[in-house]
């Protein structure tokens, strides 16, 4: 073999060399990329899930926190509170509490809102938590009749500052929650949502202390 015949082999195995590199950086970063958006999605489902399955058990909403951030809509909440029945005694319900800390960017759940020891249930940042409530009662013709009526379409006074409840009387007759949640973890972002069916609401009935809205 001549020097030249040599320099012409050491060439095209350079490039084959440096085409095999390559495709195998890409192929790690692509199988980085798909595991990271594997762990996204397993994460945030099983989160998200938790919170609708609770909502399913639950017997009323019995708070809501609005949105701050301005993420959500205008008949939109960052935060719900709800009791549901245990399945030791079904009689006997407990509060549950899910909110969103847009400062933070995580998903909050707790007994009680505000909750010295509240924990995040989700690795993941939540960049948007949205939730919507519709009742099958409030009004006989909804804009929407296979969801029923929206909070939007109640008109409900409003509180006199973000950090106040909703009336607890309207409260007790929602019967339907919409969630919408995005979550974002290295440099994936992923929304989830879903409509939840209160399954052992009993609207209609008087609030608990017996109050209404003014």
């Amino acid at each position: 073999m001549t020097l030249i015949e040599v320099l012409v082999a050491m060439g095209i195995f350079g490039v084959l060399g440096s085409l095999l590199l390559s495709f195998g950086i890409e192929t790690s970063h692509i199988t980085d990329e798909t595991s990271n958006s594997v762990d996204l999605n397993e994460e945030a489902r099983v989160a998200f899930e938790r919170l609708a399955r609770d909502l399913r058990d639950a017997d009323h909403v019995t708070q809501v926190l609005p949105d701050s951030s301005g993420s959500c809509g205008a008949d939109e909440f960052a935060g719900v509170s709800f009791t549901e029945g245990t399945t030791e005694a079904a009689d006997v319900p407990h509060a549950v509490s899910y909110k969103w800390d847009t400062v933070n960017k995580r998903l909050i759940l707790s007994e009680a809102i505000p909750d010295p020891e509240q924990q995040p249930i989700l690795a993941a940042k939540v960049s948007r938590l949205c939730i919507q409530l519709w009742s099958s009662r409030w009004s006989p013709i909804p804009v929407q009749p296979d969801k029923g009526t929206s909070w939007a379409e109640l008109n409900p006074p409003s509180p006199p500052n973000l950090t106040d409840w909703w009336c607890t009387a309207q409260l007790a007759d929602v019967d339907r929650v919409s969630l919408s949640m995005t979550a974002e973890m290295h440099g994936h972002a992923r929304t989830y949502t879903t409509d939840v069916f209160l399954r052992n609401a009993r609207i209609g009935e008087e609030a608990a202390d017996g109050s209404y809205c003014p």
